[in-house]
């Protein structure tokens, strides 16, 4: 009995223990299956790690890529975006899964390829060593040059036309190269140009020159006008020394001049007188941009290299900057400019034309000039500080109100024997100006003609002027002599308010004159009339002190007292000379004895 309850035992203890050992298998087994799945999980994991951090490293290899290719053409790559689009490409290509990597490192390769290509098109400006060679740069180049190309020109092949730009822009007329035109956009104007070859940004930054010339004065030809227009005219193997060119009714004159190390007070100077700009070259870099214009001590620029171009830029934002550090080293490095140095422009549709020589303003042809009545508004007035001489040529028959307002630095005027009007205020505060010829043709000037012309001397009014308007000669405090013709029947207020005048003569025409005709003028002593009626005009007008009234005879009388008087005293120094030489010479005589 015993023996079967231990047997029985054993048998439970085994089974138990096979349970047992059982149970613990299949733990253990659920445990492997558990491992597995979480070494499956954590292994997925590091491979999307790994893939994320790959990505990342070549997005950061393409942007280190980019943003040198872009430092080697251009300190602008901010501004043209090239750096960020091919990152943002790569990174989308990269991003993907582990399987693409591969073609997504292809395609970052091929964005580098596209940027060395666009640099290794830059204009005339780096050396050998870093220019991209073969076919990068002659791709580089067809790009620009498609890019520019007009849209008149669509139907021409843009890859072919690029390839062989050299000898297609030195044979093709005017209208083989056009630009299209779109309103300004902040500092984006399509009056800038991208070089349509490599080695021609002295050309393209003259052309942007003569067309901002043309966009100053209202034209709408700068808008057809291009690099290729004029380099049968100003290119031989380089931008000529110097070169006129002829452009609907434009006639442009440009030079050179030799321009070492200037200082930022030259070129502020330079930009001052020279509106349009002017083509400013360092010749060791080498490399030309137009220069604009300056805020401060900053100067602004349009570069025609193919990464800075369409834009108004800051100097040491452009492509020099890639070759000289900042805007002071560029201007260390200057060697000359180009400036437009005169140019014969339309007036609108009247026949006329102007030319600025950088001296002289010169206005010809037959007809009127416009007048509307504004300040500033001429074409010429840019030049308004540095214009001191004025001709009007025969057949131009006015000048129009404000014409020459605030020329200071004019100290000349021809005027044509064709004049017959001078608008208000037309040589208003010309203060340097002397003295004025006004053509017997003239019957009309306007208010305040010649009024703060602190400088003038004399002046004499034709007789064809009926009405001296108010303010003719304000506040000029220089005038001696103002000869008022037999003819003029009124006279305005303050027609010579302020001046330095002793006497004035009025003829027997004067029918009429203002209370304040003579105010403020405390030199004024002697007014001399020719007829009782203006005598009794005269009773009424507000002087300043005692004036006398004297009849025009009495005038003649004094005249001619004080000639005689001068010719006696001519006489007798001939006397006291011929004396004089009589006693040393009997000196002499008595001496030699």
């Amino acid at each position: 009995m015993h023996d079967k309850i231990r047997r029985l035992t054993a048998v439970l203890c085994s089974l138990a223990l096979i349970f047992t050992l059982g149970t613990a298998a299949m733990a253990d087994e659920d445990s492997g299956v558990a491992d597995t799945q979480d070494a499956a999980v954590n292994s997925e994991t590091a491979a999307e790690t790994s893939t994320a951090a790959t990505s990342t490293d070549s997005t950061d290899t393409d942007v280190s890529s980019v943003d040198n290719a872009v430092q080697d053409t251009s300190a602008d790559s901010a501004e043209t975006g090239t750096g960020t689009d091919t990152s943002t490409d790569a990174t989308s290509d990269t991003n993907t899964d582990t399987q693409e990597q591969a073609e997504s490192d292809n395609a970052s390769d091929s964005g580098e390829a596209e940027d060395g290509t666009e640099a290794g098109a830059e204009a005339e400006t780096k050396p050998e060593t870093e220019t991209d060679a073969g076919e990068s740069e002659e791709s580089g180049e067809a790009e620009d040059a498609t890019d520019d190309a007009s849209s008149e020109s669509e139907d021409a092949d843009a890859s072919s036309s690029s390839s062989t730009s050299s000898s297609s822009s030195s044979s093709s007329s005017s209208s083989s190269t056009r630009y299209t035109v779109s309103e300004p956009e902040g500092e984006t104007h399509e009056l800038y140009l991208t070089q349509l070859e490599s080695d021609t940004c002295t050309l393209a930054s003259a052309a942007m020159l003569i067309r901002n010339y043309m966009y100053l004065n209202g034209s709408d030809l700068w808008q057809e006008f291009g690099e290729a227009d004029i380099r049968s005219a100003a290119w031989d193997d380089g931008l000529r020394d110097s070169f006129t060119y002829t452009y609907g009714e434009y006639t442009v004159s440009v030079a050179r001049v030799s321009l070492s190390s200037p200082s930022t007070e030259d070129l502020k100077a330079l930009l001052d007188k020279h509106p349009e700009g002017i083509v400013l070259y360092c010749g060791n870099a080498p490399h030309a941009v137009l220069l604009l214009d300056y805020e401060g001590d900053a100067f602004y620029c349009a570069d025609p290299a193919s990464l800075c171009s369409g834009k108004r830029i800051a100097l040491e934002d452009s492509w020099l900057s890639s070759y000289y550090q900042g805007q002071d080293e560029i201007l260390k490095n200057v060697t000359n400019y180009w400036y437009i140095t005169s140019a014969v422009s339309p007036l609108e549709d009247s026949g006329l034309h102007w030319v600025w020589n950088g001296s002289t303003l010169t206005i010809s042809g037959t007809g009127s000039l416009a007048d509307d009545g504004a300040i500033g508004t001429a074409p010429w007035d840019r030049y308004r500080g540095y214009v001191t001489e004025i001709v009007i040529e025969e057949g131009v028959v006015n000048v129009p109100s404000y014409a020459f307002y605030n020329y200071s630095s004019l100290t000349a005027v021809s005027l044509p024997s064709t004049l017959e009007t001078i608008g208000t205020r037309a040589f208003y505060g010309c203060e340097s100006l002397q003295s004025v010829v006004i053509p017997d043709g003239v019957y009309e000037i306007g208010q305040y003609a010649f009024a703060l012309c602190t400088g003038l001397t004399e002046l004499t009014i034709p007789a064809g002027v009926t009405v001296i308007q108010k303010g003719l000669c304000y506040c000029c405090s220089s005038p001696t002599s103002l000869t008022i013709s037999q003819g003029v029947e009124a006279l305005e207020a303050s027609i010579i308010y302020g001046t330095a005048l002793t006497d004035i003569t009025l003829p027997a025409s004067v029918t009429s004159i203002a209370a304040k005709a003579f105010q403020s003028c405390e030199s004024l002593t002697t007014v001399y009339y020719a007829s009782q009626d203006a005598l009794s005009l005269l009773e009424d007008a507000v002087f300043i002190g005692d004036v006398a009234f004297l009849s025009a005879d009495e005038n003649e009388e004094n005249a001619s007292e004080e000639s005689a008087a001068e010719d006696a005293s001519a006489t007798d120094q001939e006397v006291l000379t011929e004396e004089a030489s009589s006693d040393e010479s009997d000196a002499s005589s008595e001496s030699g004895r």
